[in-house]
């Protein structure tokens, strides 16, 4: 009787199963899995002014904002959801669902170069508190979304160089831009073509404790030009933020620019407590006095009550324009996991 090959019987058979599960499993066990979001419920109650007309809406909305990436060096998987719904006045026609779908795409990083593919957001704006110019398209909740296509960018010392082919139906286009860091500012230039050409020019930099930052584009078709120029800094505790800005508003980002002042000052009241104050005002053509211009304004004040997992927001709003005004109290309950 032959003696038994060592590569035989069902001591090599388990040893292969368990060589071969390590060779599957191994990768996977290196990979990284991150994920963290927030989830929100809030309710609104509006009343509006027209003409000495009075109407009261009321609504509650529901949004979820996740992020999840799945790391396996040198290559990521990344997936950005932010789920909405809001009903209002409980009348189905007026109800809002969306599904929430802003980013899904792959991305490999090297040494100097990082290549991605999918959906992805590609922001160009600087300013903080308006959208002079966006190329990204919106949901109906107002937030940006992203677009598909595939995108390098290339870095050398204090150079960036992007470069990036989307698609925005019914247009494919190209985007490009070069960025350079300086020790105290930076600087990037744009250009890019969608359905038409356009370039633009934004920075940002430190003047003393002060932030300074703006941008600058040329559209040309039509030919048109929209730019923001801001400034942030403290104030003891406080922050505050001041901006000029040529631009579209930010509930019309598709509506033509308009010449708008807003500000901002975050301000923390002991321990847990901040008030955060954010108003606008906006030049606009009047809709009474055909060939003059007037003004109109918004003014939001939120309060908010935050600990590590959660933020409580209670606030006013109050939005005027020469046919409407609408008076505003909304809260939040917002959950960060």
């Amino acid at each position: 009787m032959s003696p038994a090959s060592p590569h035989s019987g069902p001591e090599w058979t388990s040893r292969l199963l368990a060589i071969t599960m390590m060779a599957v499993i191994t990768p996977f066990s290196l990979a990284q899995l991150s994920l963290h979001g927030e989830i929100g419920f809030g309710a609104d109650f509006a009343a509006s002014t027209t003409a000495g007309d009075v109407s009261n809406t009321f609504s509650a909305s529901y949004r979820l904002h996740l992020e999840a990436s799945y790391a396996l060096d040198p290559i990521s998987l990344n997936l950005s959801l932010d789920p909405a719904a809001r009903a209002l006045d409980n009348s189905p026609t007026k109800s809002l669902v969306e599904v929430g779908l802003t980013e899904v795409y792959i991305l490999w990083r090297g040494d100097s170069v990082d290549v991605s593919v999918g959906i992805e957001r590609l922001p160009l704006e600087a300013a903080r508190l308006n959208i002079p110019y966006s190329i990204e398209p919106r949901a109906s909740t107002g937030l940006p979304r992203g677009l598909p296509g595939a995108r390098a960018s290339l870095f050398v010392g204090p150079w960036r160089v992007r470069s990036a082919i989307i698609y925005r139906a019914p247009h494919p286009g190209l985007v490009a831009s070069v960025r350079h860091n300086f020790s105290s500012f930076e600087l990037e230039v744009h250009a890019l073509y969608l359905d038409s050409f356009a370039a633009g020019l934004s920075g940002s930099g430190l003047v003393g404790p002060l932030v300074l930052y703006g941008e600058a584009w040329l559209l040309t078709t039509p030919f048109d030009g929209r730019g923001a120029l801001g400034l942030s800094g403290p104030l003891d505790n406080a922050l505050w933020t001041l901006e000029a800005a040529y631009s579209p508003p930010l509930v019309a980002p598709e509506a033509a620019p308009l010449p708008q002042v807003a500000g901002q000052l975050n301000l923390p009241v002991g321990n847990a407590w901040s008030l955060d104050i954010n108003g606008s005002v906006s030049l606009i053509d009047s809709a009474l006095n055909p060939g003059s211009s007037t003004l109109q304004g918004l003014m939001i004040v939120t309060f908010n009550l935050s600990s590590p997992n959660y933020t409580l927001s209670l606030g006013p709003s109050l939005a005027h324009t020469e046919l409407t005004t609408n008076y505003g109290i909304g809260v939040e309950l917002k959950g960060f996991f």
